[in-house]
């Protein structure tokens, strides 16, 4: 069934807690949870969130690959477990590329363990469409049928490009629901519910050339920037 661009907004946690949005995608309505970056204090919880929720993959678009900004959230030390909460942690992988680096970690409680992806990468304005479709590809790849966790420090918006493209390579590998691909759609029925979620109007343009790459989808290429500047404003979803 085609799902992408619902979403919802989770209801307000304690001080403390991770606050998140649940975005469809091609097969469910819950594939992508978009956050905020874990904190100090809430490091723990989002360690939780992650086993409880079933998250598979996380995607950290940071402000570069030295992340000078966001705080480490991951154990340091390889092979060695440690301790957030209710859950531990221990790194047993780590792969750097031009574009970013992939770190493969075991998370467990008392009685499970499981293996999660976590990309970390800098900002999607910083890659070239090419580049950026190779990236999903590869994030791709290595999911299983467990959701992707997104957070961006440029804000939720700007992890939108790579919903639209992860969930248009699904349907486009699918002969079944090839025909179903509308970019727009997508994009118009996640900004329905949260007008903030709409990517500023760069991303928008990059996602448009990103597509491009994919195939045959079922809208109209954007031919220059009067004709771009029209649909974005068509985008922009009234109250």
């Amino acid at each position: 069934m085609f799902k992408c661009g619902s979403s919802s907004v989770v209801a307000p946690q304690p001080v403390g807690m991770i606050v998140g949005i649940v975005v469809g995608g091609c097969w469910s309505e819950i594939d992508y949870k978009l956050c905020f970056a874990p904190t100090i204090d809430n490091v723990n919880q989002f360690w939780t969130m992650i086993f409880e929720e079933d998250v598979n993959t996380i995607v950290m678009f940071a402000e570069s690959k030295a992340q000078k900004k966001e705080l480490r959230y991951w154990p340091s030390d390889f092979n060695e477990r440690t301790n957030y909460g209710h859950v531990d942690l221990e790194a047993t992988y780590l792969n750097t590329h031009d574009a970013y680096t992939h770190m493969k970690m075991n998370i467990c409680n008392s009685v499970t363990k499981r293996t999660i992806n976590h990309f970390q990468c800098a900002q999607v304005s910083t890659f070239s469409p090419d580049g950026f479709v190779d990236f999903v590809k590869c994030v791709r790849s290595n999911v299983k049928n467990r959701r992707i966790l997104l957070h961006s420090s440029e804000g939720l918006a700007s992890t939108i490009p790579f919903v639209v493209m992860d969930t248009c390579m699904q349907q486009l590998s699918d002969g079944a629901i090839a025909e179903k691909v509308d970019v727009y759609k997508m994009l118009v029925n996640i900004v329905k519910t949260r007008k903030d979620l709409m990517p500023p109007q760069e991303l928008f343009i990059f996602t448009h050339d990103c597509v491009q790459g994919l195939g045959s989808c079922d809208y109209e290429s954007l031919q220059n920037t009067k004709q771009i500047e029209s649909v974005y404003q068509t985008l922009q979803v009234d109250d």
